[in-house]
């Protein structure tokens, strides 16, 4: 990256003149403590030198570094120029110049550069889903190369966690017909999400689930489990993108279960962990149900807010009914 002393007068204006329009019309993000961390250990890599960060055949690995280097060098230009500290506000906004497309418009600004790897679309999970067989998550049970992994595809088949969720520990304990599970939320920061939800699952995984008896299951991390799930659709359907597979494939999959089940849907947001009724929008449709199990809410932390109705959920003292999804 040039230093900023070396620009001409030219240059030196249209900096300041982005530094100003970015100012104006930018809010800086709210991101919780775990994902700053994270966004500050890229930058310490790539701040000098940001156009390193574009040293990647992976679509995905330039908008993670892209994502953290805006935030950053967005926060560290907006303190410099409090203080007045002009040399270190230009350096951040260089940073930020390389990933947005300089202009008088706001609207412009905030879309920000095209990503410059050439590459097929990435697939959501919810199309992915097309692609794989009915009992697609039944044979990557079946493929599991060892017991830890074989426990971790099914609590995401079961209970549609996140990742995070299974390497926290998750209470199991069997019931007729399948398992309860007492699950530890995350992204609950600032009031979001369920801290603590409990469910409970009828069908032949929840069964499978369930012959280990009463336990915690072991804690592990969320890349453990992530990097297990998608090697196993790797190995199960091979590498054609429809067929792509991941933890979060299985979320989409026990969402998609849930809506088609006739369960209503503030018991569908807490069973996913949610505490705002509008977010399992995001996850399945009920035409990709394939379930073979009843799932019920036992209980949630939280009240599922209602942004468009009213309407309430029990919290973690009252049980709720469900219908068995198909």
């Amino acid at each position: 990256m040039d230093d900023v002393t070396q620009l001409s007068l030219e240059e030196n204006d249209a900096l300041l003149k982005f530094v100003e329009t970015y100012m104006r019309t930018e809010k800086t993000r709210k991101v919780s403590k775990r994902t700053r961390e994270h966004y500050e250990r890229t930058a310490r890599l790539y701040f000098d030198r940001p156009e390193e960060a574009l040293q990647t055949k992976s679509k995905g690995t330039y908008y993670a570094r892209k994502a953290a280097l805006i935030f950053v060098a967005a926060a560290r230009m907006i303190a410099a120029s409090k203080i007045k500290d002009y040399l270190s506000s230009f350096k951040a906004a260089r940073v930020l110049q390389l990933f947005f497309t300089y202009t008088d418009s706001a609207t412009a600004l905030a879309a920000g550069s095209v990503c410059p790897i050439d590459g097929a679309p990435k697939v959501g999970k919810r199309k992915s889903l097309r692609g794989l067989p009915l009992d697609w998550r039944a044979q990557l049970v079946a493929a599991a190369p060892s017991p830890s992994c074989r426990e971790w595809m099914l609590l995401l088949a079961v209970a549609g966690v996140r990742p995070a969720e299974v390497a926290a520990g998750i209470r199991l304990q069997p019931i007729e017909g399948g398992v309860e599970l007492k699950i530890n939320g995350v992204k609950t920061d600032r009031g979001h999400g369920q801290p603590e939800r409990v469910i409970s699952a009828v069908g032949p995984l929840a069964l499978m689930l369930a012959v280990g008896g009463a336990r915690t299951t072991p804690e592990t991390t969320a890349n453990a489990v992530s990097v297990a799930a998608g090697k196993l659709g790797r190995k199960v359907f091979g590498v054609r993108r429809s067929h792509l597979v991941s933890a979060y494939s299985f979320r989409h999959q026990f969402a998609s279960d849930l809506k088609a089940s006739g369960l209503d849907g503030l018991s569908i947001s807490a069973i996913l962990g949610h505490s705002v009724d509008d977010t399992k929008k995001h996850y399945g449709t009920s035409k990709q149900a394939r379930g073979l199990q009843t799932t019920r809410l036992v209980s949630a932390t939280r009240t599922v807010k209602v942004l468009k109705k009213s309407g309430f959920l029990p919290t973690r003292t009252t049980a709720t009914g469900s219908a068995p999804q198909r």
